[in-house]
């Protein structure tokens, strides 16, 4: 195929790096359990894709098969590839597919749910760098899309019953969001597509299995390549869905349960690989699909602020939590992670500095706004951040930068439940943010798109 002198091309660029454990003991993150896997139900991945609009004004996206990165890991990434490939930090996102059967990366988090192994760490950066080079230097001319649709795959997992307690189940009547973009690369000469596709909700479907995956994530990248033809790549970043879990397929949406099962999350992988797969075909079956492709040109921009927090726990009431009776005499998954974060707050006798928290945002083609999210967002943030992007398409990424803890909202830190409470126990944080979290978090994404 000839290209057309009146069309403006990216450069854009694909490479992946299989990051799945081997032979070693790499414990896996999340579940506050002892979790050796042993074997792979499927590969993990690390995929990074450039995008280079001309004047070497390179960006570089990375999602990566694992379930949490804190700050130290990102700064490393992001600053090696300033100096190996002179790619600006905020030209950098780094997002977590957030799979719960991928190897444990942060230091951040308790040791109950995972300690991080150094050597893999290190087998784990030299692969995303590596990966990103390719990427570079295979990038070919493309035109690129975007496109958007609507599907759900789960439901809000927390449920507030009568006497106020807040249980974990489905809440057919809680909020989901169902808005599931869509980024589109067709290289020209090659004849081939790259997408990267964004879903708000939580990839924890496969249940108690022992074996590495990428959960309904993979599936989801599986099914779609499969539907754009041979040589397809498609990369998942999660939406602001920290508060949604899938459900059983079986049930549908108006009688839903948690799904906890392989199958499952194969299943509710597929589901939306098929729906994305129509908007995609629909969209190049219209007549003004050329006038709707993104023009090469991005600019980038990161934010930085703080979300305060509670006052921290005494020194005595911490021994008192550490002493808690170990998992044998008590099996009480909460007492357990208070024992283990109290231990790791003793650790830390000073004051801790503020949480930090930062925002970055692209621009592509002058019609789409990029917005990449630090933490675990929960479901009511993506349609807040998209109000306030007010021309043209939006795209939400969470779980990008650092993810150091659950972003909740108001009500969940009202109710103290699992994302407004326990969690901040769990990502080793001294107290859950206060009340003023949500105009906290919209001052910091403010300052990022003025």
């Amino acid at each position: 195929m000839a290209q057309d002198l009146k069309v403006k091309y990216w450069k854009i660029g694909y490479a992946e790096r299989d990051i799945t454990p081997k032979g070693s003991r790499v414990l896996a993150c999340g579940f506050a359990q002892e979790r050796f896997l042993q074997g792979t139900l499927e590969p993990l991945k690390i995929q990074s894709l450039s995008l280079n609009p001309g004047k070497k004004q390179r960006a570089v996206f990375i999602t990566i098969d694992i379930c949490s990165m804190d700050r130290p890991f990102i700064d490393v990434i992001k600053q090696t590839i300033a100096t190996r490939f002179n790619i600006h930090p905020s030209a950098v996102i780094i997002a977590a597919t957030h799979t719960h059967w991928g190897p444990t990366v942060s230091h951040r988090m308790i040791p109950l749910v995972g300690s991080p192994n150094p050597w893999y760490i290190d087998t784990l950066e030299e692969k995303i760098l590596s990966a990103v080079a390719e990427s570079i230097s295979l990038a070919k001319s493309a035109t690129l899309h975007f496109m958007e649709c609507q599907h759900q795959i789960g439901a809000k997992r927390r449920t507030l019953a009568r006497r106020g307690e807040v249980t974990f189940s489905p809440h057919r009547q809680g909020f989901y969001d169902r808005h599931t973009p869509i980024l589109l690369a067709q290289l020209i000469e090659q004849k081939r597509s790259i997408a990267l596709v964004s879903h708000a909700c939580h990839p924890t479907a496969s249940g108690p299995i022992k074996k590495w995956s990428a959960d309904y994530p993979g599936a989801f990248r599986d099914g779609l390549e499969k539907h754009l033809g041979v040589g397809a790549k498609v990369m998942f970043a999660m939406g602001c869905g920290a508060d949604a879990k899938v459900t059983s397929p079986k049930q549908g949406i108006n009688n839903p349960t948690l799904a906890a099962y392989p199958k499952n999350a194969k299943a509710r992988g597929l589901d939306p690989a098929n729906e994305v797969y129509k908007t995609i075909d629909q969209h190049f079956q219209s007549s003004t699909s050329q006038q709707k492709t993104l023009s090469p040109s991005i600019t980038h921009k990161c934010a930085k602020g703080f979300l305060r927090q509670g006052p921290s726990a005494s020194k005595s009431k911490l021994s008192a939590w550490a002493r808690c009776a170990n998992h044998l005499q008590n099996p009480d998954l909460i007492s357990q992670i208070t024992k283990s974060w109290a231990r790791q707050m003793l650790l830390w006798e000073n004051d801790r500095p503020p949480f930090q928290y930062q925002v970055q945002i692209w621009k592509l083609g002058g019609r789409l706004t990029m917005c990449a999210l630090e933490g675990e967002v929960c479901s009511s943030y993506g349609p807040k951040v998209r109000a306030l992007i007010k021309s043209g398409a939006s795209m939400i990424i969470a779980y990008a930068g650092a993810i150091e803890s659950y972003i909740p909202d108001r009500p969940a830190v009202i109710n103290s439940d699992y994302e407004g409470f326990l969690s901040s126990r769990v990502y080793g944080q001294p107290a859950p943010f206060t009340l003023r979290i949500e105009n906290e978090f919209m001052t910091i994404l403010k300052k990022a798109l003025q």
